[in-house]
This record gives C-alpha cells, sequence and structure tokens, in this order.
C-alpha cells in the first residue's frame, strides 16, 4: 500500500491520511484474526457435538 505524499498538502492533511492508512491495516488485520479464530473454532464445536450425540447414544 503505497502513500503518495505531496509537499504543498498542509501537514494536518498528510497525518490524516496517515491515520487512515493505519485504521485501514488495522481493520484488515482483526478480521483475518477473526476469520483464523472462527475457522478454529468449528471443528471443536463440531467434534463437541458428536461426543455429546455419542454420549446419548449410549445411554439409549
Amino acid at each position: 500500500m503505497a502513500v503518495v505524499v505531496q509537499e504543498d498538502l498542509p501537514l494536518q492533511v498528510m497525518a490524516a491520511q496517515v491515520v487512515a492508512v493505519l485504521l485501514i491495516m488495522g481493520l484488515l488485520m482483526e478480521l483475518e484474526q477473526q476469520d483464523k479464530v472462527m475457522t478454529v473454532d468449528k471443528p471443536m464445536v463440531l467434534e463437541h457435538q458428536e461426543q455429546e450425540q455419542a454420549e446419548v447414544e449410549t445411554l439409549l
């Protein structure tokens, strides 16, 4: 991701651009983390459901 710095822009505008880029990168990283968490949780949930089903079958 390239940030074009133009020297005629006021310092505040350049600072706002930098902050915006950092926020976007932060959000993307956050989404990736949540994605990983979800893919890790799904098999665990499935295993848990299978165990419960097996316990119910042994009781019957």
